[in-house]
């Protein structure tokens, strides 16, 4: 062979060798550069100013959602796959927008109609606790099945609704836990926990957690944020007041001769405060429940101007027949008794655990009207009623 060929040959053969090895050092570093763009994601928190036992972070692929010890990745469906640092593989991971949802809590129900998304549920826990009657109309048109919760949460007909995600809760005890069985048989559940939070506005905050899980955040921000104004709006006019004028407040009532009552620090007792009243066991230092004996509780009590939350009574009635010595309190006797089930449905479901918890500033004016009924002669209240009228 010529020289001059075998010398073209070798150049040719240098040349393809050469492009080969930096093809194979691009890509190796392409390769590298992926890795630290998903070892170095960028997160955005979202702002929780209330809430305490929720955190999401967004990224471009979605969202960390982190409650209380557990945390998911929402992954949002328009984005399709998103690169994910290793270490978040191994979470359970939620495809948002979702659009078959169970619920396990009618509380989640007032967060869902709010934002205009229950249409979204084809599961619920028991159907007799649903306070709105629309949806309690909607349940019963559209067969949605009851599944029960905790120990008698019927799995087999859970799965069979194919659920994109089931939202549960906890209370730390064994038979209400069924959280462990849904995620031993891989069906998406969320272990929510805004029933934890110790403020209306905290609370309330968690339309936001719903806001991302059904695509409707911008609306749960700006809801939340026209909510949280009002409420600390009408808090301030009435902490105006002089002391001497803000009424002190009773609040619990009496089983098999224990008066239970919350402890301070809990949704009831900042909503007392922030309503411009004085809870009567505000200096009671508790982890639970505060209990007391029905003659300390009456001794403590007497001179209350109001009582509100008198157990799970409904008429004057009950609450003699339960404890006639009931009426040695002074709010007993000016008919100041309030209880918070002006609104309830078809089967008795109370709305105050369902649609009051998204609109605190609304609850919030329900009890200032209670304590300060001067300032609203003509005004009807919501959820709160007088237990009896003379």
């Amino acid at each position: 062979m010529h020289l001059n060929t075998l010398n073209f040959i070798k150049t040719l053969l240098f040349g393809i060798l050469i492009a080969v090895l930096y093809l194979f050092f691009v890509g190796c570093a392409e390769k590298n550069e992926d890795v630290l763009e998903t070892h170095s994601l960028e997160k955005k928190t979202i702002p929780f100013d209330f809430a305490q036992n929720v955190k999401v972070d967004s990224f471009s692929g979605g969202w960390l959602l982190e409650i209380l010890s557990e945390r998911w990745l929402l992954l949002d469906k328009k984005k399709g796959n998103a690169s994910i640092p290793k270490e978040w593989e191994a979470l359970p991971t939620i495809k948002v927008p979702v659009e078959r949802a169970v619920i396990l809590s009618t509380s989640y129900l007032g967060y869902m109609l709010y934002l205009g998304v229950q249409e979204k549920i084809v599961g619920i826990s028991e159907k007799k606790y649903i306070a709105d009657t629309a949806f309690y109309r909607y349940v019963e048109d559209q067969n949605i099945p009851s599944l029960g919760n905790g120990a008698l949460l019927s799995l087999e007909r859970l799965y069979s609704l194919k659920p994109d995600l089931v939202m549960t809760f906890s209370t730390g005890e064994a038979k209400h836990n069924d959280f462990t069985r849904m995620k031993s048989l891989k069906i998406p559940v969320i272990l929510m926990a805004e029933w934890n939070e110790v403020s209306p506005l905290a609370k309330a905050e968690w339309i936001k957690v719903f806001g991302i899980l059904f695509g409707r955040l911008p609306l749960a921000d700006s809801l939340f944020e026209e909510s949280a104004r009002a409420y600390q709006k009408r808090s301030a006019q009435v902490l105006a007041q002089p002391d001497s004028l803000k009424p002190k407040v009773l609040v619990g009532g009496p089983i098999g001769g224990v008066w239970y009552a919350p402890k301070s620090g809990s949704y009831t007792a900042r909503l007392i405060a922030d309503a411009g009243g004085k809870y009567v066991w505000s200096s009671r230092r508790a982890t639970d429940w505060l209990q007391f004996s029905l003659e300390e509780a009456l001794l403590e009590g007497k001179n209350a101007d109001i009582w509100i939350h008198p157990s799970n009574f409904t008429s004057r009635e009950g609450i003699l027949m339960n404890e006639k010595r009931i009426d040695l309190l002074n709010a007993w006797q000016a008919n100041r008794v309030f209880q918070l089930d002006n609104r309830i449905g078809p089967e008795g479901g109370l709305d105050f655990y369902e649609g009051a918890v998204v609109r605190p500033e609304l609850v919030l004016e329900d009890l200032i009207k209670v304590f300060y009924p001067h300032l609203f002669e003509d005004s009807v209240m919501r959820w709160y009623r007088k237990v009896y009228i003379f």
